[in-house]
């Protein structure tokens, strides 16, 4: 995917984590962003998508109900001697896709825990009790990843409604699981699951300039 613009975290060699949430914005083929200090020592690079000024603490937001593909790097260390960053954005949810003989054209999961928390310090997902209807015009959801409990899918497809029970199952972050449904009396059954690697999230490369700036 294409990504115009992302956020930034960024600790010292010990780990201790600036303040600052660092907007990242592609201009022109140029990336810009306000500039980070390197002459007082290594810098750790904690990237996420979408770009949210409301994030602090090094940790995103997350609410399922948007069904916003939310991307993460792991920790990208640069220095005054090497100041390149090279980032590679990650998906950080699981995407599901149900396919019937006729194209699905909305699906719908009823009493499902769409808040949560996601640390890019330690790489934690913090999944909330709020619980709500999420919903896609397409034939595929964006879920958390982690251990599933059975749910209850509505979906369109060719026209008509119908509802099944996904069994439990357990998601892995940039994967994307493939459900393949079959009709049976006024109901749909699966008929094979397949789990394939999702398409890349994003990459950034660019030189980290230098600017002080007061850690917490």
């Amino acid at each position: 995917m294409s990504v115009s613009e992302f956020g930034m975290f960024v600790t010292d060699t010990a780990g201790n984590l600036y303040p600052d949430n660092i907007r990242v914005l592609n201009r022109s083929g140029k990336w810009t962003f306000a500039e980070i200090s390197l002459s007082d020592g290594d810098k750790g690079i904690y990237a996420y998508y979408p770009y949210n000024p409301s994030f602090s603490g090094g940790k995103m937001g997350l609410d399922a109900r948007s069904q916003t593909d939310y991307l993460y790097s792991e920790r990208t260390m640069v220095s005054g001697n090497a100041p390149s960053a090279s980032i590679t954005l990650y998906h950080l949810l699981s995407k599901v896709t149900f396919r019937m003989p006729a194209a699905v054209t909305a699906v719908r999961v009823a009493d499902y825990s769409y808040s949560a928390s996601y640390s890019l310090l330690t790489g934690s997902l913090e999944i909330k009790p709020e619980k709500g209807t999420i919903s896609s015009g397409t034939g595929s959801l964006l879920l958390y990843p982690g251990d599933s409990p059975a749910m209850h899918v509505a979906l369109v497809a060719g026209g008509h409604p119908y509802d099944f029970v996904m069994p439990a199952a357990a998601f892995r972050s940039g994967k994307e699981y493939v459900y393949t449904l079959k009709t049976a009396g006024n109901g749909v059954e699966i008929e094979d699951i397949t789990i394939t690697g999702w398409q890349p999230g994003g990459n950034y490369e660019g030189t980290i300039t230098e600017k002080e700036q007061e850690r917490q």
